[in-house]
């Protein structure tokens, strides 16, 4: 049976990746799509870019300008915009710079998901999207519960990981804290740009999905000691982004 999919993301070159993703797969309907307006914290304002900028420095912050709307057509022709993506596929699309304002609750209830999907989503889900008779999961593009928060492959390649990870949990009042379903970890290929390799851990992220929905929970090793080594990180700073460019040379 096809589950009805809700996604929760941000209009860029990986929410098409999902997308598409989700399209080619026989197990989803995808009967709706939010896309957050925010930047940094609550805000989508002029002033909360400067302050990404001037956290980030230039470099980082200009490799996020590349990758979302509407510059991302300029650098990445090869990928349809996700808008296009959706007005193809009938799929209907909502713009919200806080996914728990009434209109947007009662948007989702009429929708009727099974399940309702974070994915490269910048806004922490609360009540009473949680209580809703649909399963509320996220896919981590990181290894949990060691890397929570903010671009954990960037995160994973500064702390000079061998093998990068995803992880699909459920999803609480927290970031990235929610029950572990899944996880998979794959060798990092020192050629490929970051880029590359989100691009792969989104797709991979949703064949996790499915392998979920298809054969359940999958017991992770060793859960209770990691969880001593739980870690939550923010946007990363141009300290952090001189160490990642001399492991990994680019974006």
């Amino acid at each position: 049976m096809r589950k009805k999919v809700v996604l929760f993301s941000g209009e860029s070159v990986f929410g098409s990746t999902i997308i598409n993703r989700l399209l080619n797969k026989q197990s989803f309907d995808l009967i709706g799509v939010f896309y957050s307006t925010r930047v940094y914290k609550k805000s989508s304002s002029i002033f909360s870019f400067y302050q990404v900028l001037s956290i980030t420095g230039m470099q980082y912050y200009w490799n996020i300008v590349k990758l979302n709307a509407p510059f991302a057509k300029l650098f990445y022709p090869e990928v349809t915009r996700t808008g296009k993506v959706c007005r193809q596929n009938g799929i209907p699309i909502f713009y919200a710079s806080d996914v728990h304002w009434p209109a947007n609750i009662e948007i989702i209830t009429q929708l009727k998901p099974d399940i309702i999907l974070s994915a490269y989503f910048n806004q922490l889900i609360k009540e009473p999207i949680l209580s809703f008779p649909a399963e509320v999961l996220n896919i981590h593009p990181g290894i949990l519960p060691e890397y929570r928060g903010l671009d954990p492959l960037l995160q994973q390649i500064i702390h000079g990981e061998d093998h990068l990870g995803m992880t699909l949990h459920r999803v609480d009042e927290t970031f990235d804290t929610g029950e572990i379903l899944r996880q998979k970890t794959m060798l990092r290929d020192k050629t490929k740009s970051l880029f590359e390799l989100y691009m792969e851990i989104w797709e991979q992220g949703v064949d996790m999905l499915e392998d979920y929905i298809r054969f359940g929970k999958q017991p992770i090793e060793n859960l209770t000691e990691r969880q001593q080594r739980s870690s939550y990180f923010s946007w990363p700073t141009k300290k952090d982004v001189q160490i990642f460019l001399e492991k990994n040379r680019f974006f």
